[in-house]
Parts: C-alpha cells; structure tokens; sequence
C-alpha cells in the first residue's frame, strides 16, 4: 500500500454512468434511488452530497440528464 509520505503528485480521476427510472414521467427526487434519508426528517442526494429541502421536485443543480420520449402504450420510445 502506497504511504504518499513526500505527497500526492496527481489523482486519477473515474467516471461513473448510472440511469434512474421515473414512473410515468414523474421527475422528483422522491422516485430517485440516489435520494436517501439522513435520520428520517432532512433528504440527501447521494451524487451531489446536498440536502434536498423538498422530494417534490428535480433541483437545477442535479446531475442527472434526461432524453425526451415520446410513449406509445407501456414502452417508451426515444425520438
């Protein structure tokens, strides 16, 4: 195991994509599985490390991006 006694010279930095189903079209952190409760009162997202003052909706800093679709039936179809 590396001790870095003379110090860090560089990171490597890793990169992680996920996807996070909404039911119907119902974009809220409440739905998000990266939503997680802190001690059962205050929410957290786990990307971004902040609390989240409300699950009733997706904050403008999430990292998350969405396709638009369109829905025929039960399958959604990406344009």
């Amino acid at each position: 195991m590396a001790r870095f006694d003379d110090g860090i010279k560089f990171y490597d930095a890793g990169q992680v994509t996920i996807n996070v189903n909404f039911p119907e079209g119902d974009r809220k952190c409440r739905w998000c599985p990266m939503c997680k409760s802190d001690n059962g009162i205050r929410h957290r997202c786990i990307l971004t490390d902040r609390i989240l003052y409300t699950t009733e909706m997706i904050p403008p800093e999430c990292p998350l991006k969405f396709e638009e679709a369109t829905h025929e039936g039960n399958a959604a179809v990406d344009r």
